[in-house]
């Protein structure tokens, strides 16, 4: 972490939930999941670039729409996971995990 543990709250969390959405649209990638946690966000997504990339890029758009809305901090801890889905299979065992399993 850069600081302090951030617990999102409810607005907070609609808001990130809300910035995903439109930057996959402006993207044109295909968002299969989402879940903004008190903690952490988990998203299952087609992409276009490396996972590395679009997760920076989705921590990004996220942390210029909360600092507009809530206040400047640091919002997230430094990198995160950003796994590779190469099988049906896979994808199928991922979105349900973010929908159903946190």
């Amino acid at each position: 972490m850069k600081g302090e543990t951030v617990i999102l709250t409810l607005p907070q969390r609609l808001l990130v939930e809300e910035t995903v959405v439109k930057h996959c649209a402006i993207r044109k990638w295909e968002l299969h999941a989402k879940n903004a946690r008190t903690t952490h966000v988990h998203l299952v997504a087609s992409i276009s670039t490396s996972g590395e990339e679009a997760r920076d890029q989705f921590k990004a758009w996220c942390t210029r729409h909360l600092n507009n809305a809530f206040g400047r901090r640091d919002w997230w801890s430094v990198g995160g996971m950003a796994k590779p889905i190469f099988d049906e299979t896979y994808l199928v065992k991922a979105i349900r995990y973010v929908n159903e399993g946190q």
